[in-house]
């Protein structure tokens, strides 16, 4: 894959995170009137992760079955038809009823944001695999760019076209990339196990075969999710992954009701918003230029430590005082710790899966993308609902603090399952 249609590949997960983060501040303000409860909009907001979670697991054997590119141009068409029923929805008058089209649409959204960075996730491990934490560090600077500016870019087309012109606008973006897409990803990104041509794995791996069946033994044919998932460092990698995302985007329904108490306009809460995006964008590049050669799994049970005191920050925790000072430098230590988790994950998982099937290189690659996305879904929609209710009920402040607390236990189990056992096997 050349330079340029690595670019187009980014460029798509780029718009991705930006069209989901320009919904983020501007859907309780433009449905406001509409008096739906605090856990309704987490319900609206769960519908994309919860929807991406369940295909997930599907979303192998696709690949399997009609390819890489095919499973990104099938996000891509999903992602544009959203965008039309987004702008349709500004018609609708009943609350009970845009509660549903919402996340019905929402639903939508979760089927491509599903297939789009499973397949981009998929296409960078099997394309550049002998140097895959490098192009998947430029992959999530792209997603954390997005993340970054989306809330100004909302703000920006919120402001000059409204609701529903936005969204006509992100229409034609998606559509112009789904045709850029179509005609230029090529079918080289499929390349799988079989057709890799690597004669001497395949070798091995049948002499190996041969050699169980010899003695007895069932031979191994095919990766395992069960094998995988009972990995002590693959569990509890993926575990940490799940935890990454719920910390992200616990906030995303009810943060801002809690700005607007401080009397903050709709461009600051926006600008709220982006705070975490832009430092994980910043992180994100000078990160990448140095994981290669660092301990990954130390630097996955560092972030689980300082999301942990983030959370509290972002309350803030009730013995703290209650300004955005604190709030502010917790959203940008929150979006620092999330590179810490998000980056080694993926090569964790790829290493740890491949020294078990070495002879399934491209398979456990996508496999480990399946399992990724599916953990970051299952955090995004586990993130809302539950900051929806514990604020409905104990409070933002409280339900910032318990997060931090639960966090923090979860960085002990983390450092005893993973780091304190683990010497030198993921250094490179």
């Amino acid at each position: 894959m050349n330079t340029k249609k690595f670019l187009l590949l980014i460029t798509v997960s780029f718009m991705c995170s930006v069209n989901y983060m320009i919904l983020v501040p501007f859907i309780p303000i433009e449905f406001g009137k509409f008096k739906l409860k605090p856990s309704t909009y987490g319900y609206i907001y769960s519908c994309f992760p919860l929807t991406s979670m369940l295909l997930s697991f599907f979303v192998a054997r696709f690949m399997d079955y009609f390819g890489r590119k095919q499973v990104l141009i099938g996000g891509i068409s999903c992602m544009t038809l959203s965008m039309i029923s987004f702008s349709l929805s500004h018609y609708i008058t009943n609350a009970s009823i845009i509660a549903l089209v919402l996340c019905v649409i929402r639903v939508l959204q979760g089927i491509s944001g599903c297939l789009v960075t499973t397949s981009v996730f998929a296409i960078v491990c099997a394309v550049y695999s002998e140097n895959k934490t490098k192009f998947i560090g430029f992959a999530q600077s792209a997603k954390g760019a997005g993340c970054s500016i989306g809330p100004f870019i909302g703000t920006l087309l919120y402001t000059l076209f409204g609701f529903q012109g936005t969204y006509f606008i992100m229409t034609g973006i998606f559509g112009s990339l789904l045709i850029l897409c179509s005609v230029f990803i090529d079918d080289s990104v499929n390349i799988t196990d079989t057709t890799a041509g690597d004669q001497a794995v395949l070798r091995a791996h049948d002499a190996e075969k041969e050699g169980q069946s010899q003695k007895g033994e069932t031979p191994i044919d095919g990766v395992s999710y069960c094998v995988l998932f009972t990995r002590r460092v693959y569990l509890l990698t993926a575990i940490a992954s799940i935890m990454s995302n719920v910390n992200f985007c616990y906030y995303e329904p009810v943060m801002t009701d809690r700005l607007q108490g401080f009397g903050l306009n709709n461009f600051w809460i926006g600008f709220m918003f982006s705070l975490a995006p832009f430092s994980y964008f910043l992180t994100l590049l000078l990160f990448s230029m140095f994981l290669k050669k660092s301990f990954k799994v130390v630097h996955v049970f560092i972030g689980v430590i300082i999301s942990a005191f983030s959370l509290i920050l972002i309350g803030p925790g009730m013995f703290l005082p209650d300004n955005l000072v604190l709030m502010s430098i917790g959203l940008l230590w929150m979006g620092a710790s999330s590179v810490l988790f998000i980056l080694p994950i993926l090569p964790i998982l790829t290493e740890d899966g491949v020294s078990r099937y070495p002879q399934h290189k491209y398979k456990v690659s996508d496999i480990s993308s399946v399992v990724l996305s599916f953990c970051l879904s299952l955090g995004q929609t586990i993130g809302p609902i539950y900051g929806s209710y514990a604020t409905e009920y104990l409070g933002f402040r409280n339900c910032s603090s318990c997060l931090g607390v639960f966090v923090f236990c979860f960085a002990l189990t983390y450092y005893f399952g993973c780091v304190f056992p683990v010497k030198n096997r993921y250094f490179e």
